[in-house]
């Protein structure tokens, strides 16, 4: 075993010799692309625990190998790589890209990729979108309560969130028998329902919840509202204690100051199994994504 630390370390018959077998690895891999782990490169330019944890977890569950990307190609005396040259680079790299690149993410990027897919792990912008967490959240409420057809939904907080957009642009297919939204005026404003749920959709209050099946805890950002316009929706114990006891409290996570500590205790509160089975869900996406359509 011999080290390399200048060209000058490599004999003509080792350069020969590397390039060699590396012609032999690449015709191997274009043989039988089946026949190797598959890998997931991580791109998260943003923070993220579960999204990120749970694809590499989901990833490794599969028998797949993992890479993390925590930043752009940048020194003192160095632009930062563009995005489309990052996005390319380690597409030649992987199997499948899961990517929060701190940004909105289009079918531009899809083509900077090439030949591999893209997994929107939570952009940013006006239409930002987290449809794995929506397959989370949909999955969630039909494993601990039922069909969402039989399902009355209230959602709490500010409707304008990433995950919340992607629950609802998921549940315009698969309708719940109603929808209630607790949320700021303000907020609401900015929020255009899908038209298959205008008409099974109402805004309400806490006051109004006694017969919901699941509360569905959303975000709410910190300086997006007054404190005291914030404060009226936070999920207290007095107003959680409204809802029936087969409600089910469900959360996309993570949750700082949206609900009380007792709240968090309540029998009722499944956010944590929520969580977990996103295990599943994640592996089924990233199985879904290299599925031969034919």
């Amino acid at each position: 075993m011999g080290s390399i630390l200048t060209v000058d370390d490599l004999s003509d018959g080792d350069v020969d010799a590397i390039l060699g077998t590396a012609r032999e690895l690449r015709a191997r891999r274009a043989d039988d692309p089946s026949g190797r782990r598959r890998l997931l490169s991580l791109i998260f330019l943003e923070p993220s625990l579960r999204t990120r944890v749970g694809f590499a977890a989901a990833a490794l569950r599969l028998g797949w190998q993992t890479i993390d990307v925590t930043a752009r190609r940048q020194s003192p005396t160095s632009m930062m790589e563009s995005w489309a040259d990052t996005l390319r680079t380690v597409a030649g790299y992987s199997d499948v890209i899961l990517t929060r690149p701190a940004r909105r993410l289009g079918p531009e990027d899809v083509d900077h990729a090439a030949c591999c897919p893209v997994i929107n792990g939570g952009d940013v912008g006006p239409g930002a979108e987290h449809p794995s967490q929506a397959l989370i959240d949909l999955f969630a409420m039909q494993e601990l309560v039922g069909p969402p057809a039989q399902i009355n939904l209230a959602i709490v907080g500010d409707p304008r969130m990433r995950a919340v957009r992607s629950l609802l642009a998921l549940l315009a297919r698969r309708p719940p028998a109603s929808l209630t939204l607790i949320a700021d005026g303000e907020h609401l404003r900015d929020v255009q329902l899908p038209p298959s749920l205008q008409s099974r959709a109402c805004v309400g209050s806490w006051d109004a919840l006694g017969g919901m099946d699941v509360l569905y805890v959303a975000g709410i950002p910190h300086q997006s509202l007054p404190l005291d316009r914030r404060d009226a929706l936070l999920a207290t114990a007095a107003r959680v204690a409204g809802l029936p006891p087969r409600c089910v409290l469900l959360s996309p996570m993570p949750v700082i100051d949206e609900m009380d500590p007792c709240v968090r205790r309540d029998g009722r509160n499944r956010m944590f199994e929520q969580s977990d089975l996103g295990l599943f869900v994640r592996m089924a996406i990233l199985d879904h994504v290299l599925r031969d359509p034919s």
